[in-house]
């Protein structure tokens, strides 16, 4: 009996369990893998999202500035009846807003040019309008009571800063800027000067990634109004 009672003593002082100083280490230890791992998810999310809003964004922009160059880039000067000089291709022009038309539809084999105007709102959003254009023995004209298409093609832009670049800025047939006039426009002698035009379009970036810029800059000719230079 003697014996019996050491063995199970013997086997008793083997059995040694986790001390609370033990424990607490292995407290911490998973406490700062945690927090690590947690820190690592927060990061990846974040940047995640910033992806996303800059994506979004610039995708916005770039449709907004695709827009814009094909609508330029096919400008032409619209004849005139019983007038030998005809219509500018830009029949306003000014920093934030354009007017112009714009060969970008057919009816049959004949080429239709399509007045098109381009404006920031008060929510700095850029709006696009087309006119429908009537049509006499050939000539297109656009009076006053044309019908108006009208399509908003991007989210907020942002304001140039203090002597920064405008969305638009109008070149010559050297590349030199051409001024603005008298209410913030190029004058209408000026108008038939415009052979090619620099969009710069600046957007804050949407969701996770407010505060981020995203800008887009082009340079558009406008090959049927003769010689462009576009760098």
């Amino acid at each position: 009996m003697a014996v019996r009672t050491r063995v199970a003593r013997a086997r008793t002082g083997t059995e040694r369990g986790i001390t609370m100083v033990e424990l607490l280490v292995a407290m911490l230890l998973l406490s700062i893998v945690m927090t690590v791992v947690i820190a690592l998810l927060s990061s990846l999310t974040k940047a995640a999202s910033m992806s996303q809003g800059i994506d979004a964004s610039s995708k916005t922009a770039s449709n907004a500035m695709n827009e814009l160059a094909l609508v330029i880039r096919n400008g032409a000067s619209v004849p005139v009846r019983n007038n030998i000089v005809p219509l500018a291709a830009f029949a306003a022009a000014s920093p934030e807003s354009m007017t112009i038309h714009s060969v970008l539809s057919s009816t049959g084999s004949v080429l239709a040019p399509v007045k098109v105007g381009f404006t920031v709102n008060a929510q700095r959003q850029l709006i696009e309008q087309r006119w429908t254009a009537s049509v006499s023995d050939g000539y297109y004209s656009w009076p006053a009571s044309a019908t108006v298409s009208t399509r908003n093609l991007s989210g907020s832009l942002l304001i140039p800063e203090a002597g920064g670049t405008s969305l638009f800025t109008y070149l010559d047939s050297t590349g030199t800027p051409i001024p603005m006039g008298a209410g913030n426009k190029i004058i209408a002698a000026n108008l038939e000067k415009v052979r090619s035009v620099i969009i710069t379009m600046r957007v804050e970036a949407e969701g996770g990634a407010a505060g981020e810029i995203v800008e887009l800059v082009n340079t558009v000719g406008v090959p049927n109004l003769g010689e462009v230079r576009t760098e």
